[in-house]
Order: C-alpha cells, then sequence, then structure tokens
C-alpha cells in the first residue's frame, strides 16, 4: 500500500542522499555525477532534489516503515516555484555557478529525451523521477515494491510509465522489473542516460 508523504524527516532525506552518494557504477562509467567533486555535494544535490519532490507532492513511501521511496509525475505536473527555486539553491551549493551551468548544459547534451519526445508528441504518461531504497532493506526486494507504486499508476490512468537513469546496471535492474530500453544520451566521456519505458 502506496503511502503519499507530505514530510519527511532531516535524517530520511539524508539516508535517500547516502544511497545516491554511495551508489558504486560500473567499472568506466561515471554516472550524472562526475561533475561533482565529491559525495558530500551529491548528498547536497539529492537532499534539495527530495526537498523539492515533497513541495510538488511528488513522494511516495512502501509502508509505514518506509523502507524505499519513489517520486512521480507526470506529463501535466508542473513543480512550484518553491521546489524549482530548492533544486537551483541545491545544485548551486554543491557546484557552485559555473560547474552548476555545467551540470544543466551536460544533461541536456545528449538530445532529446523520451519525455520531451512524448511531450512534443502530446503523450501522456507517468514519470519515475527518482527512486531510493534505504541501506536497511537493500536487496530484499523493495526496489520492485516502490517501483510498483509507479506502474499501478500506470494502470490505474492507462498511462505508460518513463524514466531514465544514469548507469547500465539501474538500467538493467529496470528492465528486469518489466521495462523497455527506449533511448540512450551521451552526456560525458563516460556517462550516459538510459531512457525506459512501462507501455500501457
Amino acid at each position: 500500500m502506496a503511502i503519499k508523504l507530505e514530510n519527511m524527516t532531516e535524517q530520511e532525506i539524508e539516508s535517500i542522499a547516502q544511497a545516491f552518494a554511495d551508489y558504486q557504477y560500473e567499472q568506466g562509467e561515471q554516472g550524472l555525477f562526475y561533475l561533482f567533486p565529491d559525495k558530500e555535494a551529491v548528498k547536497i544535490y539529492m537532499k534539495a532534489f527530495v526537498r523539492a519532490g515533497l513541495k510538488s507532492g511528488w513522494v511516495y513511501t512502501t509502508s509505514e516503515k518506509r523502507e524505499g521511496y519513489i517520486m512521480i509525475s507526470n506529463s501535466k505536473s508542473k513543480p512550484p516555484i518553491s521546489a524549482v527555486s530548492e533544486v537551483i539553491k541545491g545544485c548551486l551549493k554543491a557546484l557552485g555557478i559555473k560547474k552548476c551551468i555545467s551540470f544543466v548544459r551536460a544533461f541536456n547534451s545528449g538530445g532529446a529525451s523520451l519525455e520531451d519526445r512524448m511531450k512534443k508528441s502530446k503523450q501522456d504518461f507517468i514519470k519515475i523521477e527518482m527512486v531510493a531504497v534505504t541501506k536497511p532493506y537493500q536487496g530484499q526486494g523493495y526496489m520492485r515494491k516502490v517501483v510498483d507504486i509507479a506502474f499501478q499508476m500506470g494502470r490505474d490512468r492507462k498511462l505508460p510509465c518513463i524514466l531514465d537513469t544514469d548507469g547500465s546496471l539501474k538500467r538493467d535492474k529496470y528492465v528486469h522489473l518489466g521495462m523497455q530500453p527506449a533511448g540512450i544520451r551521451k552526456i560525458g566521456e563516460n556517462s550516459y542516460l538510459y531512457d525506459l519505458i512501462k507501455p500501457v
């Protein structure tokens, strides 16, 4: 049973940020965070991203135990100004102005995302913005339970679910859960974004 969250403790936000900071990419991969100087900078940015998701009303958890978290938007979603401001402040704090601009440019350098293409063709969708399973619950099947929250929304609304991810191992896990590859965008020397979709 999914629970929509209106607030989270700092400890919970920290645990999500830590999960992203500690992620080990496959050999030769750098992921989206290659522009960040260290794990602390990744955590600063991710904490801002989670807070922005809360302000947008996009964050859900698996149960009262909060084993995992998912951030879900859709083709009609528009984050409030306060959420956009939160992400900008987090990026500036983590990277400074020049590197923050480089981060945004890198993200957009690989061409149009699946989200962009679907919006252009006026196709509605559910978008998974973030998935995180906290350390004590990793490796116990909670990623499937978390992702199923979005899949159920897609089934209920008869809409496809989409996401992009920055690691081949992450991509493979989503494929295992039923998603299909829908494009690859190169965003750095050894960094890629993988678009995926779960059709209706």
